[in-house]
């Protein structure tokens, strides 16, 4: 009985895994889906500066190379000249810049009586850093009026300012933005004779306005926006009456 039934059986075992196998495959079913991005751009940020000069307001020439600087008149007693600087972030990428007067070279002179005439130490030279309005003018109005309406931050011998940094502190300017600097420079009223020269041995001097721009921690990566906090400013070199740059390892 048991041979009569062990077919039957094991038929009905086989149907039974079928079914389970068919039930399986058409009651369970798991759901997917996929996201997928788009092209992903990664495009490289600049450093790029503009210097540019104006010696009366109105015209300005990019100060790369300017050699008509403070030559407007002859140097007397009482006599001053001003150039106002528009240094602009065109880059995209914030930068800190740092302004020196360079001397590159000078002559010194004698008087009459045959005493020195040093002009690094006669001409005074006056700075301000203003930030500037794009739709108005008024520092640049003011630094080139008749009246001395200006307040200037620093003021002190050329000599004094030699290879030395004249503002306060390095100025910031993220993109697009931009500020002025006002350089004025004299020979005081009471100098008289100390620079009166014997017409022979003529005193001279030669300098330069370098801006230095380096890139500043205000953009931010993926963590926090100090990967760029050890740059530095370029080295200036004085070569041959010339400035060259030598930009230091910023270990950025």
């Amino acid at each position: 009985m048991f041979k009569q039934m062990k077919k039957p059986l094991l038929l009905s075992i086989l149907m039974l895994i079928t079914c389970l196998v068919m039930l399986i495959g058409t009651t369970f079913a798991w759901f997917s889906v996929s996201v997928s991005s788009g092209n992903n751009v990664i495009q490289a940020g600049n450093l790029d500066i503009s210097v540019e000069y104006s010696l009366d307001g109105n015209t300005w020439k990019n100060l790369n190379g300017a050699k008509d600087l403070f030559q407007q008149g002859a140097w007397e007693p009482g006599h001053k000249e001003v150039v106002v600087l528009k240094v602009e972030n065109k880059g995209t990428l914030s930068f800190k810049y740092k302004a020196l007067l360079n001397i590159y070279e000078e002559i010194i002179g004698k008087t009459n009586t045959g005493e020195d005439i040093k002009l690094s130490d006669c001409l005074m030279v006056s700075t301000l850093v203003q930030q500037a309005n794009p739709n108005e003018n008024n520092v640049v109005n003011l630094a080139f009026g008749n009246a001395n309406s200006l307040t200037y931050e620093k003021t002190a011998k050329l000599s004094d300012f030699s290879e030395k940094e004249f503002l306060n502190k390095d100025a910031i300017l993220t993109p697009g933005a931009f500020e002025y600097i006002i350089i004025e420079i004299h020979i005081p009223n009471d100098f008289g004779n100390r620079v009166n020269d014997n017409g022979v041995d003529i005193p001279q001097i030669k300098f330069g306005i370098n801006i230095l721009a380096t890139q500043v921690p205000y953009e931010e990566d993926s963590f926090d926006n100090t990967y760029d906090l050890n740059a530095v400013h370029p080295t200036v070199i004085k070569i041959n009456d010339s400035l060259y740059f030598a930009v230091e390892d910023s270990n950025v």
